[in-house]
This record gives structure tokens, sequence and C-alpha cells, in this order.
């Protein structure tokens, strides 16, 4: 509920809600009005006081009232804080709740510590900036870890995620395994391929692109070799499940 879902009738703040089939305006204030009614304040709260202390929220009996029936669009924004805070804070723990649980299950792949991503960093004809450096350490020690890792690479158009994933590509390669990169458009699919090509092929690591409007002769052929590990890194911008 926003601002504009309320109206001021002869002084009182009325609640709008969105309506179905043939359920009045009215119909819904009193079923809610009921139900507020039914509950007399008896909701447990889900917040410690500490939180609600730091971040002044106001307790969750308070917020489902006065996000139906504010005496005023102060109380109404009060109200639609605590609950936001409260849905997103649910939220995260439950991601982080997730993770935590699949990195102690879940075993992930070791790679090789010998494979240096300084081979690769040392042979560009260009700097890596201090956060693709930053990043690149991070990926390094998860990689090497046992530990799966869950990561997100985030950064403007041209802020160099591509040889980020390059050379993260390097060191799996250089382990024993093959390495897949997702693109959303075919044409996002050609364009990584030709940055990997050109820094890849002098490492002898064969690169191909796996799209759908290629031929089916060079899909069968590019897919054979995937399955016979001749191909080590490939592009793809349709879903396709190794053998």
């Amino acid at each position: 509920m926003i601002k504009k879902e309320l109206k001021i009738i002869h002084g009182k703040i009325i609640p709008l809600y969105p309506l179905t089939y043939s359920i009045s305006q009215n119909q819904i204030r009193k079923i809610m009005e009921n139900g507020l009614g039914l509950v007399k304040n008896t909701l447990k709260e889900t917040m410690p006081k500490y939180v609600l202390d730091e971040y002044k929220l106001i307790d969750i009996n308070s917020a489902i009232n006065k996000i139906h029936f504010p005496n005023s669009f102060e109380e109404f924004e009060m109200a639609r804080k605590r609950l936001a805070f409260e849905e997103l804070l649910t939220m995260q723990l439950l991601l982080l709740n997730l993770k935590n649980k699949c990195m102690k299950k879940e075993t992930g792949i070791q790679f090789n510590k010998n494979v240096k991503m300084s081979d690769i960093i040392d042979s560009l004809p260009f700097k890596l900036t201090k956060a693709q450096l930053r990043a690149l350490e991070d990926i390094d020690r998860d990689m090497e870890s046992d530990r799966v890792m869950n990561r997100l690479l985030q950064g403007d158009v041209g802020s160099g995620k591509t040889i980020v994933a390059i050379i993260s590509a390097y060191k799996a390669v250089k382990s024993g395994y093959q390495m897949a990169i997702m693109a959303p458009t075919s044409i996002l699919a050609s364009q990584h391929l030709e940055s990997f090509r050109e820094i890849l092929d002098k490492f002898g690591i064969r690169c191909e692109l796996l799209i759908s409007n290629i031929t089916a002769k060079k899909k069968r052929e590019i897919l054979e070799e995937i399955e016979k590990r001749k191909c080590r890194c490939y592009n793809w911008y349709t879903f396709y499940t190794s053998r």
C-alpha cells in the first residue's frame, strides 16, 4: 500500500484496496476492520527490541493497524517502513540461510593451486585495475578452496568484467576442467568468443561458439568435441546440458 491508495473523506483517512469481481471498497474495509478486531493486537512480535530501537521501527501490531487505518499520513509511512523493513530483512535472512546450508553441505571443485592467474595477467597488453585485481583475488581464493563458490561480479559496461571471466576460465581449464560462458544473446556470445580466443589461443585453450542459429552439422561437431573434451571453453546462449 502506498500513499496514493489512501484518500480523505470527511476529515478521515480511508484506505483504497484493489477490487475484484463485485466486492466494493466498503465491503473490503469492513472485512479488514473485523479481522483487526479479531486479532485485537495479539500478533507476536517478529523482530527483537534492539532492532526496533536501532532503526526506529514501530511494533508489529501498530504497523498492521496503521497500514490499514492510519490517523495521519505520518502514521501510514511509519507502518509502511516497518513492514517493508521486515519483508526485506526476512528475504535476506532466508537467502543467507540457503547460502550457508549450501556451503556446509555441498563440496565444490578445488582447483589446482599451482595454476597461477598471474601467468595470464602478466601476458596482457594492458594493466588491470585495482578493482579487477581484488575481484580476481577473491575468485582465486574461492576456486582453490573446497567450498562452492557463489559470487556476483557487478560493474558498468566497459568496466572489465569479461577479462575477469577470461582469467577465471583460464584457471579452470588449466586445472583440467571445461568452462561454459553463458550470454543472454547470440550477438553478445559471439563478441565474448572473440575476446576469449584473442587471449586464450596463445595458451592452447580452444574456444567454440554454441548458439541456436549455427547449422545442425556444426552444432553436432561442437557437441562431440565438447563431449570428447577437445573443446575446453565454449560460449553459448541457449541452454545446454553436458553429458
